[in-house]
């Protein structure tokens, strides 16, 4: 008599869309941590997802970075065992072998006491013999699991097992890649204390090794085993092309913008196109001195946007400065009331876009968290200009004297 599990189509459907959707979030992280400006990852079909890295170098590094399914496996260490008798088969059936990156056996039980699902945090460093080791944070579960275990086991030894899938070279019956499982202990230690929720892991052989087993902890593991079925490297003519188009629809909006504020607002329009082009001075030296900051074309998108923002805020000032003249008030009188009236509605749509941005840069990735960065700080210097700018002019041409007419 024996027992079949089989699992439902339905089941089995909502399982595959999970992995996908989990290892895209997990594949955002991993781009995220390679620091590539404005990256993309997005599904295609049913089980593709399509990763864009711009201006990236070492393409290797980066494959590599991105299908490894590398996750850490904690185990005791049967010190009862003999290594070399469970080298030639003779294994207890609690225990298995695992070898070392120089073949040394390490006979280890089956029970996994804890698994890199619990990380949260990882960083590589040096300890004080200058020796490289990866500094682990785990969740309350995970910190809870290894005080709870490692009380009862001080004295004993426990092994972190490096576990990877990577392709094998080998293909099956469908032209798919066969991966193959790879596991590797990379330290043995006697646990001295009880650990908590941070403890670190020594014995790894180089730096570049150490922040390589970091990222990928911090990242996360990949739910399901990836393949790299397409691969193209787009180069940076097109890229320069659309950069290209995305300023001259810049500067075509900026110059029909210059000539609406002369042609309507005259002296005025020409004090609000001084500040339209500090404001754009302002954003472009703002963003030169953020690191890894890029031009493409979701910046160039807020720029526009924040330009067509300023102007509008500008076309309030002058408005209501009309409006003031109209009323029979004096050239003083309407300026300052003009700024007084203009800036509650400036400042209200300026702080509601501020706040729409910060929600975007939050939950957005790669193209929108670039749009949001570009927008924000167009938003706060068209304030600044709008504001305080355009009125040092005002003050500084009609400030103290008697004027009866107004070139607005």
């Amino acid at each position: 008599m024996g027992l079949k599990a089989v699992m439902t189509d339905q089941r089995l459907q909502e399982a595959r869309e999970y992995a996908v959707q989990q290892n895209i979030n997990i594949l955002r992280n991993r781009v995220n941590q390679l620091g590539v400006a404005e990256p993309l990852v997005q599904r295609q079909g049913s089980d593709r997802i399509v990763v864009e890295l711009p201006g990236i170098q070492d393409t290797a590094r980066a494959k590599e970075i991105l299908g490894a399914t590398a996750t850490l496996e904690f185990r005791l260490v049967n010190s009862n065992a003999d290594s070399t008798a469970a080298a030639n088969g003779r294994v207890p059936g609690d225990s298995e072998v695992k070898y070392t990156r120089d073949g040394r056996p390490i006979v280890m039980y089956k029970r996994v006491i804890l698994t890199g699902d619990h990380i949260t945090d990882s960083t590589s460093s040096q300890d004080e013999f200058n020796r490289p080791q990866v500094n682990i944070s785990l969740d309350s579960a995970g910190g809870s699991a290894m005080s709870n275990f490692t009380k009862d086991n001080i004295g004993k030894p426990m092994a972190t097992l490096f576990v990877e899938y990577k392709d094998s070279g080998k293909k099956d019956a469908g032209g798919k890649s066969i991966l193959a499982k790879q596991e590797e202990v990379i330290n043995v230690a006697t646990i001295q204390s009880r650990l908590g929720n941070s403890f670190r892991i020594t014995g790894i052989d180089n730096p570049n090794e150490a922040r390589q087993l970091s990222l990928l902890l911090r990242a996360g593991a990949l739910i399901a085993p990836i393949q790299i079925v397409e691969e193209r490297t787009i180069g940076p003519t097109l890229g320069a092309q659309n950069i290209t188009q995305g300023l001259e629809a810049c500067l075509a909006g900026l110059i029909v913008s210059i000539l609406f504020m002369l042609f309507f607002y005259k002296k005025f329009g020409l004090i609000a196109t001084s500040a339209l082009l500090a404001n754009l001075v302002l954003i472009v030296g703002i963003m030169s001195l953020l690191p890894g900051a890029t031009l493409t074309m979701p910046g160039i998108a807020g720029i526009v946007l924040t330009l067509a923002v300023a102007v509008d805020a500008n076309v309030l000032i002058n408005e209501r400065i009309k409006e003031e003249l109209s009323n029979g008030r004096s050239v003083q009188q309407a300026i300052n009331e003009g700024y007084q009236g203009a800036f509650s509605s400036i400042f209200d749509a300026n702080v509601t876009t501020l706040i729409k941005v910060i929600i975007l840069y939050a939950v957005g990735t790669g193209a929108i968290k670039g749009f949001a960065i570009t927008t924000g700080i167009g938003v706060a210097t068209s304030m600044f200009t709008a504001i305080i700018g355009t009125r040092a002019i005002v003050n500084l041409l009609y400030g103290g004297k008697r004027i009866n007419k107004l070139s607005i």
